[in-house]
């Protein structure tokens, strides 16, 4: 029910919804969750993004690697590196491994603010761990005024 109103665009009658439901000790799942963050980050409402994030964890719901993409994403697009950063660190802190998207908005975010050391840090980082988690990875580096780092899966 949440997701279908989130997608109709009655945001504010979704979050009605959950929290009636957290009211009632229902606890929603990842997935319910992340509709509405997606939706939040959307709509540029960082605010309540961050605020859904934190609603997830005082219910116990774990956040997995997508989403934290989906903060980091929505945080990249708000220019806040910094707090893309500190969830890169809780994701590597609570044993979650990074995936292609992780590591391609992280390091376009931080060759944005023209750090190309910590970028390439970073991406020497992706592909130390490729081999552990058995994801291939593929660097393309393309570097002018502002590099642009993406990585794909082979």
């Amino acid at each position: 029910m949440v997701k279908g109103l989130a997608l109709c665009g009655k945001v504010e009658e979704a979050m009605l919804v959950l929290n009636r439901m957290l009211r009632m000790r229902l606890v929603p799942t990842v997935a319910t969750f992340m509709t509405m963050m997606y939706k939040f980050c959307k709509e540029a409402n960082f605010v309540e993004a961050m605020k859904l994030k934190g609603m997830m964890e005082r219910c116990g719901v774990k956040l997995d690697v997508v989403a934290y993409n989906v903060l980091i994403s929505c945080l990249c697009a708000h220019g806040d590196v910094i707090a893309v950063l500190e969830l890169y660190k809780k994701i590597k802190q609570r044993g979650l491994w990074p995936n292609t998207t992780t590591y391609t908005v992280l390091i376009d975010a931080i060759s944005k603010e023209e750090n190309f050391v910590k970028a390439i840090m970073c991406s020497k980082e992706a592909t130390t761990r490729q081999s552990a988690s058995g994801v291939k990875l593929k660097l393309r580096i393309t570097t002018g005024v502002i590099g642009h780092f993406t990585f794909m899966e082979m």
